[in-house]
């Protein structure tokens, strides 16, 4: 059951990052790379930052490797680059769903962290975390495309639940 909802959420999450991309693509020249708010970063850092973290998850996951070290935010020169490069790690984090089950998720993952210091949290908890870091560093990003006038809209989970069962 635990599953289920955690692919669910996983898709809420691409979709409400696709909301974000398109609002991302109506914003002006240089917008992409500023922010005009403390303590937030910009636009492009952030989204950036977002897919890198999954995709660094990922790996670990997988194969205990860190898939995001060679490659930096500053990679990525526009939306378009970004869409690009998240479509393989959408497709990896659901192949990765795709084979957990319940019992997996309940399981301890030990892993060692970008600060060399070994950690260890149940399977489950880690997707959550993930996804709720997605979460957190869209509604920044969200913040600043609608005060550079391209609000995303509405992004929240039960906006998704509703998108979907009209589309259903």
């Amino acid at each position: 059951m635990l599953i289920e909802f955690i692919r669910d959420y996983y898709d809420y999450t691409e979709w409400a990052n696709d909301r974000i991309l398109t609002a991302a693509e109506g914003l002006k020249p240089g917008q992409f790379l500023e922010s005009d708010m403390v303590g937030i970063w910009p636009i492009r850092f952030s989204i950036a930052h977002i897919m890198l973290s999954q995709w660094a998850w990922i790996g670990r996951w997988n194969d205990g490797k860190d898939s995001s070290e060679d490659i930096e935010e500053t990679d990525f020169a526009d939306v378009a680059s970004i869409r690009a490069y998240w479509s393989g790690v959408y497709d990896a984090m659901r192949t990765l769903l795709a084979r957990l089950d319940d019992e997996q998720l309940g399981r301890e993952f030990t892993y060692v962290n970008h600060l060399g210091e070994t950690r260890s949290y149940t399977l489950g908890s880690q997707l959550l975390h993930v996804a709720n870091h997605s979460t957190y560093h869209r509604g920044e990003v969200a913040a600043l495309l609608t005060r550079f006038g391209c609000s995303p809209g509405e992004i929240d989970f039960n906006r998704w639940q509703d998108w979907r069962r009209r589309e259903s």
